[in-house]
């Protein structure tokens, strides 16, 4: 009664059909609920599967950046450095 004053006035089997009514009103928008919440769920796990994808992807990337990388940086560092022996001649 606190939800619809306006079925006060009415007697046994008109008050129940109207809460029944009521009561399927409610099941439907709790069943519109329901099945938008199991579409942003799916979605955002969609969304992390793609995430979780992309950052295996990465790390697979960055291990192969790093491998060319020492590759091709150490010879340079080493044909670039001044030799101990020269270094201590100075002094």
């Amino acid at each position: 009664m606190a939800l619809h004053p306006e079925y006060s006035g009415l007697e046994g089997h008109e008050l129940m059909l109207k809460r029944l009514e009521d009561e399927a009103e409610q099941r439907v928008e709790l069943e519109a609920r329901r099945k938008d919440l199991v579409n942003r769920r799916t979605a955002t796990q969609a969304d992390s599967k793609k995430r979780k994808n992309d950052l295996d992807n990465l790390t697979e990337t960055l291990k192969k950046f790093i491998e060319v990388s020492i590759h091709l940086v150490i010879p340079l560092i080493l044909q670039s450095a001044t030799p101990i022996s020269e270094v201590f001649q100075k002094y």
